[in-house]
């Protein structure tokens, strides 16, 4: 030992250069905290680059106190487990209490093999990065309740790069309290399945599943008056065929402008009379204004029958003609229920909007959709058939096309008689000022007219008569003010 003239203490060295000095040698204990003898000691040693503090066996502890005596707030077993809040860890970390993680942009990971059980080659098992996204790689199993206490709690594929294909959040409500929502993304990122609620009604639940451009196609919600209502593009029903095991049988649902009900039944006709007898369930629902009747007799000998009285105390129904007849008739009632009469056709594109719902995307998606629709509609059966019907038309006076005609010529309409759509051909020969192809219809009235274009050509005109009555109607040509042609045709339902 040597102590230097200006008070530095050395042990091992003759030349120590601060207060106390071991010297620069290494070995296992240099400083012995305890000294057990052969039961070993605690102290510090050092190793080549390597500051050590150890003790007598892995079976001890080290612990740190908050005070000489005071409680032992943190441990570091002779394993290696560190417990904060716990002076027996079971793992390499156990925290017991509340930890935080509040670096910046910091990223807690815990790595494969040790989270859960599970395993995760090359991929941190647990990861919690500074934006807030919690990522697990391995499944994660819950025993008790979970709790997550941010407003958006997602799922993803380990290589999905948004992590949100299942997403589950709140929404504030006002007031302090929240409403749920739940959402399943597709493949392409757009909606597929939101259990939400409809926006500005946060008690009221709605379902919506979507298409791949993330359009509405179905849904159940509660209105706002408190009417559960379903809708889809279509209504069925499914059953398995009886016969064919391998076979469904599928029926569409008759649709119409209203919310209507109805019933039916057989009744018989005593001489000439019968009274119909509302059942009382369809007399508590239905709307009485507007209520209709069909009738049709299971006579050949019938006369006709007629409702006389219709309300829903009762259905007098008599033969016409003063008739007499005995015999059996069905008959339908229909009518709109009471709650329903204010039932809207027209409505706002975004009156049944879930909660969540992107309004600009979705209003992109819509645009989409409809022309879409409109790009199908193009090969719809009706058309289709008029493109036959110009193919004929091309066949009986396509032959006047390009040809150099001296007088104005109107053919005949294809077909006649039609349900709602022929064509009619014509020329008009070159140096014609205004030339018109007018529709009358049997009272002489104008109901449709086109003006023509075309000059020295054969041409076309597609009428579609889809909402005129059926009837004779009689087509002109009018040149320069002139009618130079007509002829006839018959339109028939």
């Amino acid at each position: 030992m040597r102590v230097t003239a200006d008070g530095n203490v050395g042990i091992g060295t003759s030349s120590p250069s601060v207060r106390l000095s071991l010297g620069n040698d290494n070995a296992n204990t240099k400083l012995a905290i305890w000294d057990g003898g052969t039961s070993g000691v605690m102290g510090f040693g050092v190793s080549p680059s390597q500051f050590r503090i150890h003790l007598p066996s892995p079976s001890n502890r080290f612990s740190f106190l908050d005070a000489p005596s005071g409680n032992e707030v943190m441990t570091i077993l002779g394993s290696g487990n560190v417990g904060i809040g716990t002076s027996s860890p079971q793992a390499r970390l156990h925290v017991s209490g509340t930890a935080f993680f509040t670096q910046g942009n910091t990223t807690f990971q815990v790595l494969p093999n040790q989270l859960f059980g599970q395993t995760a080659s090359n991929a941190a098992t647990l990861e919690i990065p500074g934006n807030g996204t919690l990522g697990i790689w391995d499944a994660l199993s819950v025993q008790g309740n979970m709790h997550v206490g941010g407003n958006l709690f997602t799922l993803g594929g380990g290589t999905d790069p948004t992590w949100r294909r299942v997403s589950a959040g709140v929404d504030p409500a006002g007031g302090g309290l929240y409403v749920g929502f739940f959402k399943l993304l597709g493949a392409n990122g757009n909606n597929n399945v939101m259990l939400s609620y409809i926006t500005g009604f946060p008690n009221h639940g709605a379902i919506t599943v979507y298409d791949e451009d993330g359009n509405q196609r179905a849904g159940m919600y509660v209105e706002d008056n408190g009417t559960g209502a379903l809708w889809a593009g279509v209504k069925l029903f499914r059953v398995p065929d009886p016969d064919v095991a391998t076979r469904d049988i599928w029926y569409g649902c008759i649709e119409g402008p209203e919310l209507a009900m109805y019933v039916r039944g057989t009744a018989r006709l005593v001489n000439g009379r019968a009274r119909i007898e509302l059942p009382d369930h369809f007399r508590k629902l239905a709307d009485e204004q507007g209520m209709t009747v069909q009738l049709t007799p299971r006579s050949a000998e019938s006369k006709g029958l007629a409702a006389v009285q219709v309300s829903l105390n009762g259905i007098e129904v008599v033969e016409l003609l003063n008739g007499r007849g005995n015999y059996e008739f069905d008959w339908r009632v229909g009518a709109v229920r009471k709650e329903h009469r204010d039932f809207r056709v027209y409505r706002p594109w975004d009156e049944v909007m879930p909660a969540g719902t992107d309004r600009a995307q979705a209003w992109e998606a819509r645009l989409k959709s409809i022309q879409d629709r409109q790009a199908r509609q193009q090969g719809s059966p009706s058309q289709r058939r008029l493109e036959r019907l110009e193919q004929l038309f091309d066949q009986t006076a396509g032959g006047n096309r390009g040809s150099s005609q001296p007088d104005a010529w109107l053919g005949d309409n294809i077909p006649n008689p039609h349900e709602g759509t022929t064509v009619i051909p014509y020329y008009v020969p070159s140096g014609v000022g205004s030339a018109e192809l007018v529709i009358e219809d049997g009272a002489g009235r104008r109901v449709l007219g086109f003006v023509l274009s075309e000059r020295g050509v054969s041409g076309q005109v597609v009428v579609r008569m889809e909402q005129l009555a059926s009837g004779r109607y009689e087509y002109r040509l009018v040149l320069d003010g002139r009618v130079v042609s007509s002829k006839a045709m018959q339109l028939v339902r």
